[in-house]
């Protein structure tokens, strides 16, 4: 039996930084704090059914930014929330 393991990802992005950066990244109770954060400050969250862009990310140091390699990857998750927000107005 393959048990899914919960994993997350905080990303930071603002106007003016070359890229987004990795704030932090946990598994299971670690990934269970950062939904809860998230949650608690009206953060919004993304779910996805693929865990590989999580499983790379899992390698960037808090504090970095991301691979060049994800930008494509990780500007859909944004423009995936702006979205919404847009629709919220």
């Amino acid at each position: 039996m393959n048990k899914s393991i919960l994993k997350a990802c905080a990303l930071e992005y603002r106007e003016g930084m070359a890229a987004p950066v990795v704030t932090a990244w946990g598994q299971e109770k670690g990934a269970q704090i950062i939904l809860e954060i998230a949650e608690r400050n009206g953060i919004p969250v993304k779910s996805q059914e693929s865990d590989d862009m999580l499983n790379l990310l899992r390698y960037v140091k808090p504090g970095t930014a991301i691979p060049e390699e994800l930008y494509l990857a990780v500007a859909r998750i944004f423009s995936y929330f702006l979205a919404r927000e847009d629709r919220n107005l």
